[in-house]
Order: structure tokens, then sequence, then C-alpha cells
């Protein structure tokens, strides 16, 4: 397939929200009550831990009296797959022993991006070696328009090229990202059977860009500079990429200048009344900045879709263990009429097309265009910022708008019949933000609460007036009707 096609779509159709959907995973028991995991440490595989073994265990084994669910482990990349076809999980089963001996379950993240450079990360763990070297040949990371290429997590445009050795000796054929990520799950799979059989590992959420979430690195802490509010940018100025939508636009007849991202977006730590284009009737509402957009996300949820249609080959819908992604909550400039910072993250939303927004068709809803999407491979949408209450945020600063985006987001999830969870986006230990966690899940229908996971495990939530309150958190969500 050539480079140009390979992320060439069908700009302003009906994506993902057609087609049979896969058997969803169940949710809580009888409908009520919502289980809560916690988060483990960052480094937990790592070969000398923050947290030492013994202090963990004693963790988990007061997580267990408390009535906790479970916990989420990081399984990384760069630690789990140190060269092509090698994989190590014998530290993942270890932790799994003890959890089982416990009772207490395992959502195990398949983390195909670099921990390091964005808030709270504690550790430096980058992807492996062969990876980033064989990304970095080809430029196959994305990048911005100063030409910077992120390290933390490949480019979209990865999904379908030849470029990773495989594990055979002699110099093997070369493997897709995709092929990559289902050979690294398919490991994990075989090397953790017993526990997925047993009930242990219930849970693998398949790590789909930076953080792990389903979204462009548009707004990186680290090697980028940015810092919030700042809109971000539009990381789509790899080769390939280019070509894409150079393509697309010659595909449905546009003249050549659609064929290039715009260039009055401004940076990273611009705001929306600074770059003219996410003006409040700026460029992204002319037909050229809504095919633009509309061009950028449908890569994005093109990149869901064939990763998750590889990840099913592996895990098929209907077994034990369930399937999930996560969705960032980019809360800032939500009350704005552009909602720049999610634009450039690639949930893009859009009103209608015709005067003032308030005529004609064309609206998109970004959140219930993913919800599609997992709706389609029967998979959990796991949503972030439940903590957050809208009016403590710098709302005037950054039109921050948490509260609604948490509805949008679990309002989405109830139409697509999909199971919903949800995690908190900031280290919180206080009651103010557990019950805005309690407040967000009684909006999600009985039926579709999957399960809560706390950021996380450490320290702080060890002190004893913080886990008194977790105690009671965990008691009231479990009795959650």
């Amino acid at each position: 397939m050539p480079d140009a096609d390979l992320l060439v779509s069908s700009v302003g159709s009906s994506l993902y929200t057609d087609g049979a959907a896969a058997a969803m995973p169940s949710t809580s028991k009888d409908g009520g009550g919502v289980p809560v995991f916690v988060m483990l440490p960052l480094d937990t595989l790592l070969d000398s831990p923050a947290m030492p073994v013994a202090d963990l265990d004693a963790a988990l084994v007061a997580l267990a009296a408390a009535g906790g669910a479970g916990v989420m482990l990081d399984v990384w990349w760069g630690l789990c797959e140190p060269s092509p076809g090698a994989y190590d999980f014998s530290r993942v089963t270890a932790l799994a022993t003890r959890c089982a001996d416990l009772g207490l379950a395992v959502q195990a993240t398949m983390s195909f991006h670099q921990c390091g450079g964005n808030i709270g990360d504690s550790v430096t763990i980058p992807l492996p070696d062969w990876v980033l070297s064989a990304a970095t040949r080809e430029g196959l990371l994305y990048t911005d328009a100063s030409g910077w290429a992120n390290p933390e997590c490949l480019s979209l445009a990865a999904d379908h090229v030849a470029f990773l050795p495989s594990a055979k000796a002699g110099g093997g054929s070369l493997r897709t990202a995709i092929e990559a990520y289902a050979a690294y799950v398919q490991a994990f799979v075989d090397a953790a059977a017993k526990f997925i059989t047993d009930g242990v590992i219930t849970e693998l959420q398949v790590g789909l860009g930076p953080c792990g979430e389903l979204r462009y690195p548009s707004y990186p802490a680290g090697g980028g500079g940015w810092v919030f509010p700042g809109i971000g940018e539009f990381v789509c100025y790899d080769k390939r990429m280019r070509s894409s939508l150079a393509a697309a636009a010659a595909s449905a007849g546009h003249p050549s200048e659609w064929g290039v991202p715009p260039t009055d977006a401004g940076s990273y730590n611009d705001t929306p009344w600074v770059a003219p284009f996410f003006h409040r009737f700026g460029g992204w509402r002319s037909p050229r900045g809504r095919f633009f957009l509309t061009w950028y996300a449908d890569a994005l949820l093109r990149h869901g879709d064939d990763v998750l249609a590889a990840i099913r080959q592996v895990v098929p819908a209907g077994g034990p263990l369930a399937l999930a992604v996560k969705v960032s909550g980019i809360h800032w400039w939500r009350m704005t009429a552009s909602r720049a910072a999610e634009a450039t993250s690639g949930y893009v939303s859009l009103p209608r097309d015709g005067w003032f927004g308030l005529t004609g068709g064309g609206a998109v809803d970004a959140y219930a265009r993913l919800a599609g999407l997992f709706h389609r491979h029967g998979v959990v949408f796991d949503f972030t910022c439940l903590e957050m209450w809208t009016w403590a945020q710098p709302v005037w600063v950054a039109r921050c708008e948490p509260e609604r985006l948490v509805r949008d987001a679990v309002d989405a999830a109830a139409a697509a019949s999909v199971p919903f969870a949800g995690e908190n986006a900031l280290e919180r230990y206080d009651e103010a933000a557990y019950r805005q966690v309690e407040k967000a899940f009684r909006r999600v229908p009985a039926g579709g609460r999957f399960g809560f996971t706390f950021l996380r495990l450490g320290p702080p939530l060890r002190e004893a007036a913080h886990w008194a309150e977790f105690c009671a958190f965990v008691k009231r969500m479990r009795a959650l009707v």
C-alpha cells in the first residue's frame, strides 16, 4: 500500500457509528455498585522500585481488607520486550500470584508509550531501543510544525509500515507497528493464561497513544515545553501524515492548499484568541478548516479501529478478559466554541455547517464517535478527570469545564451501550474529590458501570487520614445505586 494512501479517510463519513458490535464486557454485579481499583506505582516492574516489596505487599493486604477490587499495572513495552520477540512478564505474573492469594483482580495496561515527561511521571521508561531507533530512522514519530519528533510513542502512521525487526535471527521479515502490538499482547496472554482463566487478570487496557490514551501527543509537557493551559499543536507533520492529508484533499477534489495543515493554529502555549484558526469565527469553521479537522480526527479513529481489530484476534470478545481504552479528559477551553485543546488532541467536535452553526448539517460529537468505535469492538470507555469540580478550576483563565466534559463522555457511552469506567486525572485524597467521582457514576446507567481506578498507590494514600477517607469512599462506591 503506498504511503500516501495509508491514512486517507472518507472525510465527513459516519465512521464507527455503524456495523455489528462485539460482545460487551460484563459490568458490576446486579447493575449496582462500582468496584474500585488502585493504580500501582509507575516503577513497580523496575529492579529497584521506590516502594519496597514489603511495603507494597502490606498495601495490597490493606487494600483487600478495605474492599478494594484490585490494582492496575503498567506493563511497559520498554521493560518487557527488551529485544524483538524476547518477552519477560515474570514480574507481572509474580504480582498476579500475590493478588490471587488476596482475592484482588489485576487490570493490565499494555503501555506502548514512554513513561516520563508528563504530569505525574516519577520515573523514565523509554520505548524499547530497537523500536525508537527504527522509528526515528523511518520518520515514524509524531512531529510538530517545528520538526520536533516526539519520542513518547509511535505515530499512527507506523500502523501499516513494515519497519520493526522480528525475532528471527539473521534479519528476518520486518513487522508493522500493529503486528508488533498484537504479538506483544499475544505473548502476554500466553504468559498470563492461568491468571486470566482463573479470573485474576480481568482487564487488558490497550495503549493507543501518549499516556496510554487514544489521542495525539498535542500537549507534551516534557520536550515539547507545553504548560497548562496551552491549546497544544497539531502533530501531523511527519512525511507520511502530510502525504496522507495531501492525498485526501486531492481525492476529495479540493485545491492543493487544502492538503497542508493550517498555518495559523498557534503554538503549544497559546490561547484560542491568540491563534486565528481557533478564534470564535476562525478558520476551524470554514470548509477547509472542517475538512482538515475531520481528516485529523478520522486518522485517529482509524488508528484505534485498526489496532483494536488486531487485538481482538488475540483476545476474542465474550471471553474472561475485558478490553478497555482510555480517553483523556481535556477540560481546558471546553467552554469556548473551537474547543482548541481537544481539537489538537484529535477530539474534534463541530457545530452545524450552516449560518452561525445554527442551521445546516455536519455536526460532529467527538465522544459519540469514540463511543461508536468502542461499541464496534466491545471495549470499555475509560475516561479521566472524574474528580474535578468545574468551579475549582481556573475557569476564567482557561475556560475549563470538566464536569460538562464528563457528562459528555458518560452520555456518549450510555447512548452507544458501552460500559463506562473512570479515573482521576490528578492525585487527590480529599472527600470533595471522592464525592465528585460518586456524582459522575450516579449519572452512569446502573448496568453500565464498569469500575473506577484510583490514581495512585503511594506514601500519600497510605497516610492515616488519607487512607481513612479512601476506605470510606470504597465503601460508598460499593453501595452506589
